[in-house]
């Protein structure tokens, strides 16, 4: 009888683990996606301090007012979810240019991100976080994580979930 309650228990927590990180059952199925159009949960956000902090690990000093939206992605390159997200946001960009995307690597390991990039290049920039970087976010429980910055505005709001085409498509319908 204990037995059969430790196994349910692992089996609860397995499954809630799945749900946490968007990890689909399935190869075909689409994990649950956040709904890109906040109203409550936007907040002020200081581009200025932002960019320059950004800017100090960069190679290539990047102006945020060239760009509608900059969406922070959280991710690791352990997450499956992310995999997925990252090939989802490497095709929305060849034909969308009003969006900057900064992916910040949650990695333990400082290497696994350069490991990563040798593997799967990604069409946007992405660095490992830093406390200098991740002092302008909530806390993050799990990836993908998601900063939306509407740049006009000044604000940010938070999304977690794997961010499809289609909610890319309505950030940018949003801005018009």
């Amino acid at each position: 009888m204990k037995n059969k309650k430790v196994l349910i228990g692992f089996i609860a927590a397995f499954i809630i683990s799945l749900n946490i990180y968007n990890i689909p059952f399935k190869k075909e199925s689409v994990a649950a996606t956040s709904n890109p159009q906040p109203k409550n949960n936007e907040s002020e956000f200081n581009i200025e301090t932002f960019q320059t902090t950004l800017n100090q690990y960069l190679k290539e000093t990047k102006n945020l007012y060239d760009f509608d939206y900059v969406i922070v992605t959280f991710w690791a390159t352990w997450c499956g979810s992310c995999h997925k997200e990252n090939g989802i946001i490497n095709n929305f960009l060849k034909t969308n240019n009003r969006i900057l995307f900064i992916g910040l690597c949650v990695d333990k390991d400082t290497n696994a991100l350069a490991n990563y990039l040798k593997k799967h290049p990604l069409q946007f920039l992405s660095l490992n976080v830093t406390k200098d970087l991740a002092i302008f976010f909530d806390d993050i429980f799990a990836v993908p994580t998601h900063y939306i910055i509407n740049v006009n505005r000044k604000t940010k709001y938070k999304t977690m979930g794997i961010l499809d085409e289609t909610e890319l498509n309505n950030i940018l319908r949003s801005s018009k």
